[in-house]
């Protein structure tokens, strides 16, 4: 084959080498889902596998998607709905389908949560999870390490805006540079946790180990109050939006490394 041609399963290995996909007990399969034809010289890479997706790699003449979400299920799921769909459409156009999740969340160099405290300056970092726990030793404020996030991630607008100013006893979640943000913690926190995605359930276990200010994609009922109560920062960047990094540093890599034809659809989800 051409440098700028892979087979379908060559890609499958690369991919799952690349993220040390054996070494995870994830909640779907990561690597190759859908399989189609042979060769794959055009990539379309997307954070989730919808209509809209399809729709662009359809107009891209793609051979394969890559995705951060696909189908979950590690053997059998129930094949119904818009998921036919999905399959259906894959298989007539004959397009492979490629999943990788957990092991995107936790790449150390290429994943989401790596690329998120590289980004917030971070340093000492250490698993934390799938996610990156880091000390703040540059000083760096709560608002400049959101402006720093905004510069990175798509704009999801600012939210509704604050009618009155919280009276004793309420809890006040904020819209702050786009995120939304439960500032209870210091202005210039210590310690650091990143977890993408809906990992708002670790948020405890984080604070356990120094974390006072927390990023993750996504927010529960519980939490502002946990935020108050131990003066921590909370910080719900968006499920999507906290899942962005990794995709598209990997479209970087299939370009430099693998010489495909790699593109990145960014379709806007607001949670």
């Amino acid at each position: 084959m051409s440098p700028d041609m892979l087979h379908r399963d060559e890609l499958d290995r690369w991919l799952r080498e690349f993220y040390r996909a054996d070494e995870f007990e994830d909640y779907c399969w990561n690597g190759l889902q859908v399989a189609g034809k042979n060769e794959v010289r055009r990539v379309i890479l997307g954070v989730s596998l919808n209509g809209l997706l399809l729709d662009a790699a359809i107009a891209a003449k793609a051979d394969a998607i890559i995705v951060h979400h696909g189908f979950f299920g590690r053997e059998f799921f129930r094949l119904a709905g818009v998921r036919r769909s999905w399959v259906a459409t894959l298989l007539r156009l004959d397009i492979s389908l490629y999943g990788i999740h957990l092991p995107m969340d936790a790449h150390p160099e290429f994943g989401h949560n790596a690329l998120l405290m590289k980004w917030l300056g971070g340093s000492s970092p250490e698993p934390l999870g799938p996610g990156i726990l880091a000390d703040n030793s540059a000083g760096t404020s709560l608002d400049e390490l959101l402006e720093r996030l905004e510069r990175r991630l798509p704009g999801m607008g600012t939210g509704p805006a604050t009618t009155h100013a919280p009276e004793a006893g309420e809890f006040r979640l904020e819209w702050r540079r786009g995120f939304q943000v439960l500032a209870n913690g210091p202005e210039i926190p210590k310690r650091l946790g990143v977890i993408s995605g809906g990992s708002a359930g670790m948020y405890e276990s984080a604070l356990s180990l120094g974390v006072d200010a927390f990023f993750c994609g996504e927010i529960k009922e519980h939490i502002p109050a946990l935020s108050r109560e131990t003066q921590t920062h909370f910080i719900n960047l968006g499920h999507y939006r906290s899942e962005l990094p990794g995709i598209r540093a990997l479209r970087d890599e299939l370009e430099s490394r693998l010489g495909l034809t790699a593109r990145f659809v960014n379709i806007p989800n607001p949670v």
